[in-house]
């Protein structure tokens, strides 16, 4: 008897937590082969909150202010912390790997993508932040359409009070890229720029195949501007004069020059995808929804540096 559960322990050892909880929801099982399922889950996620204590003790320290991270300029490093507790938590646990701070060409980067990613949904797991997709589109009050990016969704709190989700595959506009990417470009250096439209890292997920970041933002109940273009009588026009007023925006915000298609830059960051369905105006003032930037670094023609990732 000893002989046979210990099979079954080690069989239940091989598989992962989702292929455990599909055992446990099938009808029939024997009471003892449930319970063993039971203790192996326990067993995980004892083992990954002990392995991700000293990370999430080290947020906290930086959250309170008595550490700081290493990254970005001390100014910049504000849009990782309001970013939120995830952000800042997940930001320690990929930065401090050795391939997160490599210099390295566009395989190693897959390398380090991945290694990231089993980071992150191994930690995600440990706190209780790992979310099924489907239960993210059925939670949600209303779905907008999606982008290249990002599947979004309107969601309302306990006062009513509107919200938005979205989940974005880091991956979609760079194959090359890394979470440890995301997290700095999109979520940190999009908040210090953008604080209006600051993105908080409240999960993951994972969809037809692909890892996920799913971020909540402001809900803004502006008027694109792209709607100006499909209600004017002169389409070319108006094209024209809402793409200039995006120009002069980024001018007089960021001191950015147009650099073509969608794109702007200035001496520290290149901006991307500024097109007008990404860009709100409510109350004369314009709104960066879905705002993609990056240093200009050197292999780019700029000066700008990403630091090694530190705690200090």
């Amino acid at each position: 008897m000893n002989e046979h559960i210990a099979k079954i322990k080690q069989h239940l050892a091989g598989k992962t937590d989702e292929e455990l909880l599909q055992i446990m929801r099938q009808k029939n099982n024997a009471e003892f082969v449930t319970f063993h399922i039971v203790q192996e889950l326990k067993k995980r996620k004892n083992e990954r909150e002990r392995r991700y204590k000293k990370d999430i003790e080290t947020a906290n320290e930086v959250l309170m202010g008595r550490k700081s991270i290493q990254r970005l300029s001390p100014e910049e490093e504000r849009g990782r912390i309001e970013g939120g507790r995830r952000n800042v938590e997940a930001s320690i646990i990929i930065g401090t790997t050795r391939r997160t701070n490599e210099k390295n060409g566009s395989k190693q980067r897959v390398g380090a993508a991945t290694e990231q990613e089993g980071r992150l949904r191994d930690y995600a797991k440990s706190v209780g932040i790992w979310e099924k997709y489907d239960d993210i589109v059925n939670k949600a009050f209303k779905q907008f359409p999606s982008g290249v990016e990002s599947d979004v969704f309107l969601y309302k709190d306990k006062d009513n009070q509107g919200y938005v989700i979205k989940v974005t595959d880091y991956k979609a506009m760079n194959q090359t890229a890394t979470p440890m990417d995301f997290i700095d470009n999109h979520i940190s250096l999009a908040n210090y720029l953008s604080p209006e439209t600051k993105y908080e890292l409240v999960g993951f997920t994972e969809h037809k195949g692909c890892f996920k970041f799913v971020v909540k933002q402001p809900y803004i109940e502006g008027t694109e501007l792209e709607y100006y273009v499909q209600t004017s009588d002169d389409i070319i026009k108006e094209q024209i004069k809402q793409q200039d007023r995006i120009k002069d925006w980024m001018k007089s915000e960021y001191k950015a020059q147009f650099a073509g298609s969608t794109s702007f830059e200035n001496e520290r960051y290149i901006f991307n995808d500024l097109h007008l369905k990404n860009v709100l105006e409510k109350d004369n003032k314009l709104y960066l929804i879905d705002l993609i930037v990056r240093l200009n670094t050197p292999d780019v023609g700029g000066k700008s540096k990403y630091l090694p990732f530190k705690v200090i």
